[in-house]
């Protein structure tokens, strides 16, 4: 069906699906004090509710490219395209959060 779809008209993609899942077994920043010190430092409100120490997160990607002029020639015509859908999986935090106390 690609292998179709790139002949008869030009439409290429690929899709990716990456998912982290973290836990801590100790709160990060020193403790639950240095965690709130961070949140207050970098002028950010603590996820709710309450503290964390697990996060899981997934990454969806779909790119590809359309070529639509002068198919198969060097000076070919094409727009490139990617989406992506980052989410969490299950958790109240994602993994780019830092961990917190429970």
């Amino acid at each position: 069906m690609k292998a179709r779809l790139a002949e008869q008209h030009g439409i290429t993609f690929s899709f990716a699906y990456s998912a982290l899942y973290q836990r801590a077994s100790d709160t990060a920043f020193g403790g639950l004090a240095g965690t709130r010190e961070l949140y207050d430092f970098l002028d950010l409100t603590a996820p709710s509710p309450g503290l964390q120490n697990e996060a899981a997160g997934g990454i969806a990607e779909l790119y590809g490219k359309w070529t639509f002029i002068r198919r198969g020639t060097p000076n070919a015509g094409h727009i490139a395209y990617g989406i992506e859908n980052r989410h969490r999986l299950g958790t109240v935090v994602n993994p780019q959060t830092p961990f917190l106390d429970n």
